[in-house]
This record gives C-alpha cells, structure tokens and sequence, in this order.
C-alpha cells in the first residue's frame, strides 16, 4: 500500500462522511433526510469502516512505519468493532 493510499485511508478513517446522494433537495431547501435514508447511510459508514479496518490490519512493518503507526496502534484500532469510531 502507498504512502498515498495510506492518507486516503487515515482520511476516510478519521472523518464520518454522509453518502449526499441519500439527501433529497426541494427548492432552495434542503429536507431532512428520512429514517430509511439514515439507516442505509449508517449501513454504509458501518462497512466503509470494517473495510478500512480490514486494510489496515494488513500493512506491513514497512507500510505501518511508512505512515508513522506502530504495531499497537494497528492492532488497536483494527480491532474495534465496526460500530465504534
């Protein structure tokens, strides 16, 4: 995995990023979005996050020192489950 790979996922990682195209617009207004259209966008953090994870846990030594994580810090986040930020 690059170094350019690595910040695309710390990024995606860090940040709780909503899916816009779940958010229906009318006007100049925004509704807000139904319940249906919040579960399928947790549905969708949820797997994003297992899947970072995923990827994580299989750097390398060279990848984790490249990125300035240490073992732990792999093993610590990749383990939480994919509910927890």
């Amino acid at each position: 995995m690059t170094p350019v790979m690595m910040r695309k996922l710390e990024d995606t990682m860090a940040q709780n990023h909503h899916h816009p195209v779940l958010f229906a617009t009318t006007g100049s207004f925004v509704q807000p979005p139904s319940m249906a259209a919040r579960v399928v966008d947790l549905l969708l953090d949820w797997h994003e996050r297992a899947r970072t994870r995923r990827q994580l846990a299989g750097l390398t030594e060279a990848e984790m020192k490249d990125i300035g994580l240490s073992h732990s810090d792999v093993t610590v986040e990749s383990s939480k489950p994919f509910w927890r930020f």
